[in-house]
């Protein structure tokens, strides 16, 4: 049997927390980051372009990308993962 999981990293705490829908993953990682959280989407003319971390914009990237990373404004590198695994049992 397998289940999805979603891992939430801090860059400063290391694994924050296993959870198994990627909401309560959500609400952790934004907890974890404050603020007004941001998340990167493209390279627009070798400028960096970030987005609003909502619910929808991470879910999107978890179900596309197999995780989300989520900053804590566009100038500062401190934030979180998200990553989906899944795990055997």
């Amino acid at each position: 049997m397998s289940k999805q999981v979603y891992v939430v990293t801090g860059t400063h705490d290391g694994v924050i927390g296993v959870f198994t829908n990627v909401k309560l993953a959500h609400e952790r990682a934004i907890g974890y980051v404050g603020g007004e959280p941001v998340i990167f989407k493209d390279l627009v003319q070798g400028e960096a372009k970030y987005i609003k971390a909502s619910y929808a914009n991470i879910v999107k990237d978890v179900k596309s990308n197999g995780y989300a990373s989520i900053y804590k404004s566009e100038w500062d590198n401190d934030g979180a993962a998200i990553e989906a695994m899944t795990l055997n049992y």
